[in-house]
């Protein structure tokens, strides 16, 4: 059976069909091409910058052997360099003179950067207050106040009214009680 006896739509159907199978293969082939072209590219491109990229590896080898030497050879250096010490034993007697024989230990040393900080903050927070009274043209409180001109404003407990014109320095007690007790005053 030859081609010209298939009817026409079987044969526009087998046409078709080829023509989509040969444009398949085209699409292919170019794909095929175009990979190829980029691979010789990347070859060329690997070919151009091999010597570069082999010098700039051996400069940091060279460099990272160099530097590795050169901090060994200081570190033996270390004790025939005398500077340091001479400078360190002529200032030993004015150290002593000052501080004395003693060097604090370390928990001598963090409690006192620790109670110093502790007293910054304190004397912070105590300027603070003190402004922010001063602003609002009151004072600062004492422990030492009776609460009378609290209990006159009716302020909460425990908090400190004191107006500008009184020269006592008052702070609210408990309206309950006057006196509390440590058991009171949580």
């Amino acid at each position: 059976m030859s081609d010209l006896s298939l009817p026409f739509d079987a044969r526009a159907s087998l046409e078709d069909r080829a023509t989509k199978t040969r444009a398949r293969l085209v699409r292919t082939l170019d794909a095929l091409d175009l990979r190829r072209e980029q691979v010789t590219q990347a070859s060329h491109t690997a070919r151009r910058l091999a010597v570069p990229i082999a010098v700039v590896l051996v400069a940091l080898g060279v460099a990272g052997a160099t530097a590795a030497f050169a901090i060994r050879a200081s570190v033996r250096r270390k004790e025939t360099h005398a500077l340091p010490r001479r400078v360190g034993a002529a200032l030993e007697p004015t150290r002593k003179a000052m501080f004395g024989e003693h060097k604090p230990s370390i928990t001598e040393e963090t409690l006192r950067k620790v109670i110093l900080a502790v007293a910054g903050l304190m004397a912070t927070e105590l300027a603070k207050r003190a402004l922010k009274a001063s602003f609002e043209g009151k004072s600062i409180a004492t422990p030492r106040a009776n609460g009378e001109l609290a209990k006159k404003s009716g302020s909460a407990p425990n908090v400190v009214v004191v107006e500008p014109s009184t020269p006592r320095l008052a702070i609210a007690s408990r309206a309950k009680n006057p006196n509390p007790t440590r058991g009171d005053m949580r």
